[in-house]
């Protein structure tokens, strides 16, 4: 889902304060927790395709208040909630389920009305982004990293269309909460010579983690792909929310090209 507001990373904050497993009197009901949710992210969509009218960080929480003020609730109790659906997970991840489906709802609806298909809107809605940012990851935004989990990597391969152009720029990022075990980002891009670019990092700790790949000036990539890996031990437990890999064009990033392994074709993946 695309921009979900990447908030998990500080709903494990105040375990002790909701560690009971009745429901506190003034949390937030699932329902309409879910609403909330559900236009933040729409909300952080519009921000993302009309930055001229929100140009500071003042604007986005004016943004962000009037969303709260609509469903007649403060900020304090928006937080509040977070923290204690933070703590119980699985209501958490019922309360996120039906956010998505409510956001996919108002897609389907606002498509309708417009009288054409959602793959044509959305298209238009992506690349209409200023600055031609895009975020082209197609798996689920929120991962969870655990021992019992039946795998420890999210992968991505994306294939070129009319839109890629020579040296695009890939940046692919999570928000991290939870355990503190290494999380290793991987992004490589195929030529259609053979010849890859790669990247590659590992770090760890709370907050944003991202990777750059700027791609070859003087040719178009054929493939990009990677992936997102951590593997917790024993009872700990690490959640990625908001993945992204956003795609952005040569001169939107500084980001230097003297971190790129340039491969040969006898690289394997």
């Amino acid at each position: 889902m695309k921009h979900l507001p990447a908030i998990l990373a500080t709903l494990l904050a105040a375990l002790a304060i909701y560690g009971c497993s009745s429901t506190p009197r003034g949390v937030i009901g699932k329902e309409k927790m879910a609403r909330i949710l559900a236009d933040l992210n729409i909300a952080e969509g519009i921000v993302e395709s009309d930055r001229r009218s929100y140009p500071t960080d003042s604007t986005k929480v004016l943004l962000r208040q009037s969303i709260y003020a609509r469903h007649g609730v403060t900020t304090e109790q928006v937080d509040s909630s977070f923290k204690w659906y933070g703590y119980h997970m699985d209501k958490y991840i019922e309360v996120y389920d039906l956010a998505i489906e409510l956001v996919e709802n108002d897609i389907q609806t606002t498509t309708a009305n417009a009288g054409t298909n959602r793959e044509n809107t959305v298209n238009r809605s992506i690349y209409a982004t200023e600055g031609d940012s895009v975020d082209v990851w197609g798996g689920q935004k929120l991962r969870i990293f655990a021992a019992n989990m039946p795998t420890d990597i999210a992968t991505f391969h994306i294939v070129s269309d009319r839109n890629w152009e020579k040296g695009d720029i890939y940046t692919l990022k999570a928000r991290l909460s939870g355990s503190i075990t290494p999380l290793t980002l991987s992004i490589t891009a195929e030529y259609p010579d053979g010849t890859r670019d790669y990247v590659s990092s590992q770090s760890s700790g709370a907050g944003w983690h991202h990777l750059d790949l700027p791609l070859n000036p003087d040719k178009k990539a054929s493939t990009v792909y990677g992936f997102i890996s951590a593997s917790p031990h024993g009872r700990d437990i690490m959640i990625a929310d908001s993945i992204a890999l956003v795609r952005r064009r040569a001169g939107s990033s500084s980001a230097p090209r003297s971190t790129v392994k340039e491969l040969s074709s006898l690289y394997g993946r």
